[in-house]
C-alpha cells in the first residue's frame, strides 16, 4: 500500500493555478530504489563546541555521537574511551540474570491475588530505587581483549538487559587485518528459552526466533571483521522452536558487496532443523564521509 499526504511546501498546499477550493493532489510516499534515490541519508550531525584559546573564542566541529544509529560505529568512534569488559562488575550481571528469573517466574506463577499485589508492590519500589541513579544515555559498551566491541546492554543477548536471551558464543577466531581479504567465518551459539518467550504452548514465539538470528547473524559478520546494520531478515519456520531445551544456531557471514553484507544462518533443535535465515547488513557511513 502507498501511503499519501499533502506537500504543504509547494504554493501553500495547492498547486500552482489551482483555485483555493480545488482538490489537492496527493503527495506520494514512494517505496524503493525511487525513494531512496529521493530521500538520500541525511548526513549526520555536528556539535559545535566553543574552545578558549589565548584569550578568544574557537568554535571546532565534532562529530555528534547521538546521531550514530550503529553501536559497532560508535565504538570506533570512542576508540581509547570504550572501557574493557573485565571493568563491568560481576554484581551488574548478576542484577540482570536475576531479573531474567523473575520474568519467567512472572509469567508462569499462580500465586493467589494478594501475593501478586503484596509482590507488586515490592517490586514497584526496587525499580523506584534503581532509578535513583541512572546512566544517559543507557547503552554501555566495552572493549573485549581481541579489540572487538560488545554491547551489553543490547536485547540480542546482551547480558545486561534481562528481556534478552542467554545466546552464548564459542569463541571467535582472532580478527582479520583491516587489509585482509574476505574470508567467511561460521559462529556457533547456544540458548535455552524459557517460558518469557514463549508463543504457543510449549514453543518460542516467532518474534523471537527471528531477533536470536539477528544477533547470530550481526555476530559472524563481526566475527568476519565486518559490521553492518540489518536491512533484510527473512526467517523461515521448518518447526516449532521448544522452550527449556537447549537450541544451537549457526551463523555465517556469506559475501560481500560493497558495504552491503550477506549473512544466513539455522536453528537447531537436536538433529531437528526448527529455522532458517537469511540477511543483508549495510556497514554505516562514519560522521563526516
Amino acid at each position: 500500500m502507498v501511503a499519501a499526504r499533502r506537500d504543504p511546501r509547494r504554493d501553500g498546499g495547492l498547486r500552482r493555478g489551482a483555485s483555493p477550493g480545488a482538490p489537492r493532489p496527493p503527495r506520494l510516499l514512494l517505496c524503493g530504489a525511487r525513494a531512496r534515490r529521493r530521500h538520500r541519508a541525511r548526513p549526520l550531525r555536528a556539535v559545535r563546541r566553543p574552545l578558549r584559546r589565548a584569550g578568544r573564542e574557537r568554535v571546532v566541529n565534532e562529530p555528534d555521537l547521538t546521531a550514530v544509529g550503529s553501536a559497532s560505529l560508535l565504538g570506533e568512534l570512542l576508540g581509547d574511551r570504550l572501557p574493557p569488559a573485565a571493568s563491568i562488575p560481576a554484581a551488574a550481571v548478576d542484577l540482570a540474570g536475576a531479573a531474567r528469573d523473575l520474568l519467567d517466574a512472572v509469567v508462569g506463577t499462580e500465586v493467589d491475588d494478594g501475593t501478586r499485589a503484596r509482590l507488586a508492590a515490592q517490586l514497584r519500589e526496587v525499580a523506584a530505587e534503581l532509578r535513583t541513579q541512572r546512566r544517559d544515555p543507557v547503552i554501555v559498551l566495552v572493549r573485549r581483549p581481541d579489540g572487538r566491541i560488545d554491547n551489553l546492554t543490547q536485547a540480542g543477548c546482551g547480558p545486561l538487559n534481562p528481556r534478552a536471551p542467554e545466546l552464548r558464543f564459542a569463541p571467535f577466531p582472532p580478527p582479520p587485518a583491516a587489509d585482509a581479504p574476505f574470508h567467511p567465518v561460521e559462529v556457533e551459539g547456544t540458548v535455552v528459552l524459557d517460558a518469557s518467550f514463549g508463543g504457543g504452548p510449549g514453543r518460542a514465539h516467532g518474534g523471537v526466533v527471528a531477533g536470536l538470528f539477528d544477533e547470530a547473524l550481526g555476530r559472524a559478520n563481526t566475527a568476519a571483521g565486518l559490521n553492518g546494520m540489518t536491512v533484510a531478515l527473512e526467517v523461515r519456520f521448518r518447526a516449532g522452536a521448544p522452550l527449556g531445551v537447549p537450541l544451537r544456531v549457526t551463523a555465517r557471514c556469506d559475501r560481500v558487496d560493497g558495504r552491503k553484507r550477506f549473512s544466513s544462518g539455522e536453528l537447531w533443535s537436536g538433529d531437528t532443523l526448527v529455522a532458517e535465515a537469511h540477511a543483508v547488513y549495510v556497514t554505516e557511513r562514519a560522521p563526516g564521509s
